[in-house]
């Protein structure tokens, strides 16, 4: 991944504990198909996700969909996640100028 960090916080129990997934740096096209694949990989084993958007320098609609599949599959699974996120407001505009606002 160029420029992007993943810091996966796992939580005690597996296979129904909580893990938080921490992403940060370019969050944009250029490092979907990672940022997709460190997802699955913690999803996988998780019932319950914190996933944390924190220091992010860039954020496209390729990931925010990412994003917005995660959320949906949860939901269907029943299976609970949250976002969590601190970004600048430019980058919230692009979330909100993209109709995916209520995912975060």
């Amino acid at each position: 991944m160029e420029n992007v960090r993943v810091n996966i916080e796992p939580g005690k129990k597996k296979d129904g504990g909580k893990a938080t997934l921490i992403l940060n740096g370019d969050l944009s096209y250029k490092n979907s198909d990672s940022i997709k694949k460190e997802i699955i990989s913690v999803v996988e084993q998780y019932n319950n996700i914190e996933l944390q958007l924190e220091n992010v320098e860039e954020l496209d609609i390729t990931c925010i969909q990412i994003f917005y599949s995660l959320k949906n599959t949860f939901s269907k699974a029943g299976k609970k996640i949250t976002f969590k996120t601190s970004l600048p407001e430019n980058l919230k505009a692009i979330i909100m100028n993209s109709g995916f606002n209520e995912i975060f």
